[in-house]
Order: C-alpha cells, then structure tokens, then sequence
C-alpha cells in the first residue's frame, strides 16, 4: 500500500488548520503521516488550531501525527519550515500542503492509484509548482550513480518562491516516470506575488538553462492579477533565459511557442503569445505601464446581487485586482449565487459558456439556499441543472469550502453593509452605559416576553440534517418554536405570520427592524435559518442591540462561541426539538442572575464595533480571502 506522508505549512493558516485537519483524518490510511510545521508570525491563531489537531480523535490507527513549531518566521514563502517537515517524512510519497487548502477523498484516492510505478504524480492543473506533486520521497536524495548531485530542498532566507527550484529538481529527476490526475482538487497553492519570482528564477535557470521552457510555460498563470510592470520584467527575463537554451524547444505547445519568440528577439510575437496564456488584454509594452491586470468576473442570474462582488461596501477591497464585467467573452471567471439561477440561462449565454474554457463557480453567502438546492453542499464540485446545457458542473465556494466566510472577529454578512457597523456602533455604545442592575430593571418592565420575527415555513422539507457538515436546517424547526412558545406575550411579525409588506417592500429592513424591536422584549429570537458551524448573520447583534436577550442555537463547534461572549448572556437551545426547546426557554437562569455576564456581553460588543483596527484587519482578510478565492478558481480552470 501506498504510504503518504502531508507535510503542511501551516503559515498563518489560523482555523484552516483545523478544516485541513478534519480532511486529512478522512484521506489518511494506516501507515500515513501528517506533519505540521508552524512559523507562523506574531499575532496569529494558529497556534490554537494546531492545539486542537494534537487533540483531534478522529484519526485512523496507524497515521503518525507529528507538530514542529519554528519560533520564529523565516524569510520566502516555505523556507525553513518545508525543509523541517521534508526532513521528517518517512512515507513512500510526500504531498505538500499549505494551511489553506482542501482535500477530497477521491482526488487523493486517485493519486495513490496514479502512484503506482511512478516517482511523481501531478496532482492539479497548471501552473505547476511544488504543492501541485505527490512525490517519490527518495528522489530528494543525491541518486547513487550520480554522487556529484546535491540532495533537493527548499532554498533558504529567499524573498519568496523558494521551492522553484525544488519543484523542477524533483520533475528532472522523476524522467518519464510522471504521471498527471485529471483532478484539480489537490490541492490548491496559496496564491503568490510575484516577488522574489525574478532572482529564484534567474539562479535556476543560471543553473539549469533547460529550466527556461518550464518556467515560460507557467509564467501567465504563476503572473495572473500581478502588476504590469512584473510581467514585462519577466518577459525580458525570459528572453536572457531562453538565450541559454543548447537549442530551440521542439513542439507546438504554449510555451514552446513563448520561447521561439523570445529566441528570435521577437518582442511582439512574445507578448501575443503571453498574452494567450493570460487572457490579459492589458499586457505592457515598453515602457511598461504601471497598474494591475485584474481578474474578470462575470455575474450571472437573479441573485447575482448575492454575492461578494456585488456590494459597494465590500468593491474597495479588490478594487484593481478583481473587475466585474459585462459579458462572458471578456471573463476570467463565472459566478451564480444560487443552484437555481442556473435555470434562467439564456441561449446567448448557453453558447459563451460552450464555446469557451472560462471555469463556472457556484460563490454561495447563503448555506439555507445550499441545504435545500445544492445536490451537495460538501462537495468542492457540484452538477447543477442547466437550461439548455441539461447539467453544469461547477466548482462550488460556500460556509463550507471557502475561507472566504471564515471570520477572525467580525462575521461576513455584517461586512456587507456599512450601515450595519454605524447601527451597532451607536446602539452598543448606549447599551454598554447600563450596569447590571439597570439591565435588570428594564427587562422586568417590557412589554412583550418574547419576539420571534422570522419566515414562517413550517414545510418538513426544511427539517435537513448533514452531520458531516454540522449543518442542519432549521426554517420549520424555528417556525414549531414559535408557535409552541406560549408564556406571556408573544409577538410573531412579519409578513409570513401577519400579511402585508415583506422586508423586501422596505426601504431600509434593518432599521426598521431595530425601530420595532428596541427595548419592546425580554427575549428576542436570534436563530438562523441555517445551522452551520461559520454562519452568524446579524440576528445575534440584532437581539443584543435591541437590548433583549436572545435565543440562539449553536452545536460545540459553532463559531459563536469565538465571539468572546459570555454563554450565560444568552440561551443556547442547542441538542432540542422545539417542544423541548419551548420549555427550556422558561428554565433558564432568570435574567437577574446572569444581569452581569449580560452587560459584560454589551461591553464587549461596544469595543468590537468601535475598534477600528479590527474592522481593518477583517477588511484585509475578507479582501485577501475573496481575491485569493477569484485565483485560485481561474487556475482550476473548468470543472
């Protein structure tokens, strides 16, 4: 049996850790080893989560688990750490991961089967780098009849890009043996800068002048979003580079073509052929312009107006690297937000997405729409129902395959809008003057016991359960909640229980919301739609901020509870069917006893919305997160 063993850079992977974790105890067989190396930089989490690895019981018998924290954060985008955990392996292969990838049973089922007879394994598409090979471990070491060589490791203090040189030392050495997966789910590289590209390229190819048809075959795809200005440093790079070559490369491919042009002195015909391989039409010229070459989305269905992409608050955050465009022909990337919008398309399109390789994504901010219509909201690939294509598949990016909705401190939805931040920001400072005792005397005085203000569907369609997922639907669950609470008054609103104008009629739904609800109830229904363990919406802080206490419900892997709120400030109606839950409502602690934790909670909540370096940090990783989602779905290519 084919024994591997994950050598993962954990890098400021922070919770991704945990979800590469709970992958692995999936993949791994007996006789595997996972290593985790950790340099992780001051400030970061990660730490925390591979506490939790060390914890973890899931695991098969027979994997070996292995931690190994630097101290300190050496320079380059692996460096020290992959040489550590290199050094470590003793399975037949290793794979490489970096802490914010994901894995699939099937794609490393396929890569143990393609692994037979062979030293290394290509596991994705292109551009090829070391985190895309499952390699023959022994092929880092000098070969017997060839004692001169050097054994293979990462290069050390680089400015980035280290492992250049080790991804094509270990593709020389593996000769014909190499076999390619057609899978591109393993895994996906953190998406890189050009820096430091230059001077790990120029050693190699000083080195190895073969080396320059490789890397001018990969350049457009390891250069997609970066600045004009380094794909024109490149391309003459290149030229020096191809110069070195004993003689022209052979062969109609791409790269074989980027070469010849560049042999030839043929800037022009070089750029066209660059230009091909980045379906960039902004490539520089010289002088080279400087900017960026952004990637194109395009933005199809109904709810296209539901994704990241479509919200003025959230555009600064990629603004020069991400570009929304009109029609398909001029995309990089596709995006529907619903699995039903796909139903809408129209012949024009049907013909775009045909005649072209652009990749098609499912990018999902709703998992109550992915419980209820997407065939699997697990998978990292979806075949969705299609007019006129009969089905699509489509490479599906939600709460639960994306860190894209993978909050530090403030969740997704609430980025979405900034009147969100400037409602809590004015509420929560007035709530957190109150001491305990004065919390105490305005709840006994309201005038409502309790506010469940929510869709009403009580159809048992809605009643899903995914335990792999931690997801259950709780749409029928909430609507039998409020229907069986019946202590004191009890006010049901919205347009589903009353008739009349829904939140979509309303020129403002959030403000009119906390208009009706502040100060008015003692408890106030918080519970989502959706149970999935990275899904906060703003009910939470709606109830808070109106000043109630809210009913929520979250299982012990919940990432409510990285709030830092006190449990005892509200009810956690978690493990109960909704009869049980209508009495466990009444049984809980009265508000006198937990008045304190109660204002702590607003305290709390006071400073988050009023730290700025928070929000600007969560606006740095959700930036981050979604332009790094945008690369690395264009580089899978179509699913």
């Amino acid at each position: 049996m084919t024994s591997v063993s994950f050598v993962c850079v954990a890098r400021d992977a922070g919770r991704a850790v945990w979800d590469l974790n709970v992958d692995l105890a999936v993949v791994a067989q007996p006789g595997d080893q996972v290593i985790w190396i950790d340099d992780s930089g001051p400030g970061s989490d990660t730490a925390r989560w591979l506490n939790r690895f060390a914890a973890m019981e899931m695991w098969p018998d027979g994997v070996a688990r292995e931690t190994v924290i630097t101290g300190t954060r050496g320079l380059g985008d692996m460096g020290i750490a992959l040489n550590l955990g290199l050094a470590r392996a003793t399975g037949t292969y290793v794979l490489v991961l970096e802490g914010a990838v994901r894995l699939s049973r099937e794609a490393v089922a396929a890569a143990r089967k393609a692994s037979v007879g062979t030293d290394l394994v290509l596991c994705g598409a292109s551009p090829l780098l070391l985190s895309r090979m499952m390699f023959r471990r022994t092929l880092l070491a000098c070969p017997p009849d060839l004692p001169d060589l050097p054994d293979l490791r990462c290069e050390e203090a680089t400015e980035g890009w280290g492992d250049l040189a080790l991804a094509w030392g270990l593709l020389a050495r593996a000769g014909q043996k190499v076999r390619e997966v057609p899978l591109a789910t393993v895994p996906h590289p953190v998406p890189r800068g050009p820096g430091g590209l230059f001077q790990a390229a120029d050693r190699l190819c000083t080195q190895s002048p073969e080396a320059a048809l490789w890397i001018a075959a990969h350049l457009p795809g390891w250069l997609r979003g970066a600045g004009s200005g380094a794909v024109a440093g490149l391309l003459e790079q290149a030229r020096i580079w191809a110069t070195r070559l004993p003689h022209a490369p052979e062969g109609a491919g791409a790269g074989a073509a980027l070469i010849t042009a560049l042999r030839a002195g043929n800037g022009v015909q070089a750029r066209h052929q660059m230009r091909a391989l980045c379906r960039a039409d902004d490539l520089p010229g010289a002088p080279p312009p400087l900017g960026s070459a952004p990637m194109r989305v395009w933005l199809g269905g109904p709810h296209s107006k539901r994704t990241p992409f479509a919200y003025p608050a959230l555009a600064p955050l990629w603004e020069g690297r991400i570009e929304v465009c009109e029609t398909l022909e001029q995309a990089d990337l596709a995006v529907w937000a619903h699995p039903l919008d796909l139903l809408d398309l129209s012949k024009e399109t049907v013909k775009s997405l045909d005649q072209s390789l652009i990749p098609a994504a499912l990018i999902s901010e709703e998992p109550f729409w992915d419980s209820i219509f997407s065939p699997d909201p697990l998978a990292p690939v979806v075949t969705l129902r299609a007019a006129h294509l009969g089905g699509l598949a489509l490479h599906q990016v939600n709460h639960h395959r994306s860190p894209i909705f993978d909050f530090a401190a403030i969740p997704y939805f609430l980025m979405t809008d900034a009147g969100f931040i400037e409602a809590y920001r004015r509420l929560f400072a007035r709530n957190a003057a109150l001491s305990a005792r004065a919390w105490t005397a305005s709840l006994a005085h309201r005038p409502t016991r309790a506010v469940f203000m929510a869709e009403r569907r009580p159809e048992a369609f809605h009643d899903i359960a995914l335990p792999a997922g931690d997801l259950l639907g709780l749409c029928a669950w909430r609507t039998r909640l409020a229907a069986d609470y019946t202590t004191g008054m009890v006010a049901r609103l919205g347009a589903s229980w009353q008739g009349g104008a829904t939140r979509f009629d309303l020129a403002d739904w959030h403000a009119d919301k906390i208009t009706r609800l502040d100060g008015q109830a003692e408890l106030v229904s918080a519970l989502e739609n959706t149970h999935q363990p990275a899904y906060v919406s703003e009910k939470l802080f709606d109830a808070f901020a109106c000043g109630a206490r809210p009913l929520y419900l979250a299982s012990p892997g919940h990432r409510v509870h990285d709030l830092g709120l006190p449990e005892a400030a509200w009810i956690n109606l978690w493990g109960m069917d909704s009869t049980a839950a209508a009495i466990a409502i009444d049984a809980a602690p009265p508000f006198a006893e937990v008045a304190v934790e109660y204002a702590q909670a607003q305290s709390h909540l006071a400073a988050l919305f009023h730290d700025e370096g928070t929000l600007e940090r969560e606006r740095a990783r959700l930036g981050a997160a979604v332009t790094g989602e945008v690369a690395r779905l264009i580089d899978l290519g179509r699913a």
